[in-house]
C-alpha cells in the first residue's frame, strides 16, 4: 500500500533542557513568541537501530509525558529558508518531563490515550493518541533507522491542534502564567512560568 503521509520531522532536544515536572519554564530574555506543545513520550527501554515496527514495542521500557516548548520568533535571519530548530527548541527548561515513567505494562493502551494542556486553567489542548498522523511504534521505527536508540532515550509523539502557531490571534506564554500537561494514566505537570532572571534554581 502506498503511504500517502510523508516521513515525519524529528528534532533533537539536547538533554540541558530536561526540566522537572514542577520546574519552572523559563522564559529566555528578549523573547516572547514561547508556545507549549504537551506531548506523549516514549521512553527508550534497550538499545535499537533499523528497528521493525512489527517489534517497536519491544523497545520500549515506558511512557512518560513532556511539554515541548518552543520559541517561535525565529533567529533573526533568513539563513537556511526554514525554522531553526535548535534556537526554536534548545532553551533552558524547554523540556519538562514526568512527572512518572509508567512501565509499557501498566499503560492501559497507549494508542488511546487523552491528552490535555492548559494555561491558567484555560484548555488550550485536548486530544488523543488515536489521532496521531503517525502512531509510537512508526516513530521509533523511524528515528531508529537515522540513529541508534539508547535505554533512557525519549521519542516526544508529537502534539494535538491548540498550539499558538495555528491561532489567528496566538496566547503565547509569558511569566505569571501556570502551565499544565495532563496525560491520562500517566499524570500531570504544573508549571510555573517565569521570566530569565527571576527563578530560583533548586540546583
Amino acid at each position: 500500500a502506498n503511504d500517502t503521509r510523508g516521513n515525519p520531522y524529528l528534532f533533537i532536544k539536547s538533554a540541558t533542557v530536561v526540566a522537572g515536572p514542577t520546574d519552572p519554564i523559563v522564559i529566555p530574555r528578549g523573547r516572547t513568541n514561547i508556545d507549549f506543545e504537551c506531548e506523549f513520550a516514549v521512553v527508550i527501554g534497550r538499545p535499537g537501530k533499523y528497528v521493525p515496527i512489527a517489534n517497536a514495542a519491544e523497545y520500549i521500557f515506558g511512557y512518560t509525558a513532556e511539554i515541548d516548548v518552543s520559541d517561535r520568533g525565529g533567529r533573526g535571519d533568513r539563513k537556511m529558508g526554514g525554522s531553526d530548530w535548535l534556537v526554536g527548541k534548545n532553551h533552558d527548561t524547554f523540556g519538562p518531563l514526568g512527572p512518572f515513567i509508567v512501565p509499557k505494562e501498566f499503560m492501559k493502551d497507549p494508542m488511546n490515550t487523552r491528552h490535555t494542556f492548559t494555561l491558567n486553567d484555560q484548555v488550550m489542548q485536548d486530544s488523543n493518541t488515536s489521532r496521531m498522523s503517525h502512531n509510537i511504534y512508526e516513530l521509533l521505527h523511524y528515528a531508529s533507522n537515522i540513529l541508534t536508540l539508547n535505554p533512557g532515550d525519549v521519542i516526544a509523539g508529537g502534539s494535538p491542534a491548540g498550539t499558538n502557531i495555528e491561532r489567528a490571534e496566538p496566547r503565547w506564554m509569558r511569566a505569571g502564567d501556570t502551565a499544565k500537561c495532563s496525560i491520562e494514566g500517566i499524570g500531570t505537570q504544573i508549571h510555573p512560568v517565569v521570566a530569565e532572571g527571576a527563578a530560583t534554581s533548586s540546583r
